[in-house]
């Protein structure tokens, strides 16, 4: 349960809500004050066992299939999903979550989400000025450590005036079609 001094869970032996720890440590509150201004807006756990939740307008799970909680956050949805009492997750299964939206509802398979999330690796092929003195920054190969001498040091780097210049950069991302 949360309300705007934090998230509570019933203690069985007091007979009452108190605060929950767990969900404090969780999101990172370190001190009372912190646990004090700890605001989520919904919470609704799944089948799973994970735990989705609305805070600050912002779309998350507390993500349990793995050895150790994690939050998976949706940037895709940050400031898109209702708030101020509407708040709605309606959960499926892993494949079909709806979340309610200020313009309909958002489809998400939340087993496919997961399965996407892969770091994106990028190469710097070369970066160009306008300045034809300093035309090439860098050519796509750094000096290999092993053959740095203390003639490459930082007065080797050039240095590029601000606002003054254009500069191109081009990519390659492997994977990735071009």
């Amino acid at each position: 349960m949360t309300n705007d001094k934090g998230i509570y869970e019933f203690d069985s032996r007091l007979q009452e809500f108190v605060r929950s720890s767990w969900f404090a440590g969780f999101f990172g509150a370190k001190t009372q004050a912190d646990a004090d201004a700890l605001s989520v807006d919904y919470l609704k756990e799944d089948p799973y066992g994970n735990i989705w939740f609305i805070r600050d307008r912002k779309l998350g799970v507390v993500d349990r299939s793995g050895g150790s909680p994690r939050i998976i956050y949706f940037p895709e949805l940050n400031n898109k999903v209702l708030i101020g009492g509407f708040e709605n997750i309606y959960i499926v299964d892993s494949n079909n979550v709806f979340v309610a939206a200020e313009k309909g509802f958002f489809h998400i398979n939340y087993q496919l989400y997961k399965k996407d999330k892969c770091p994106l690796h990028i190469l710097i092929r070369g970066v160009w000025t306008g300045n034809q003195k300093t035309r090439l920054i860098f050519g796509g190969y750094p000096v290999p450590a092993a053959f740095a001498s203390a003639s490459t040091t930082t007065a080797s780097v050039p240095s590029l005036p601000v606002g003054s210049l254009a500069v191109s950069v081009t990519t390659y991302t492997p994977g990735m079609a071009t």
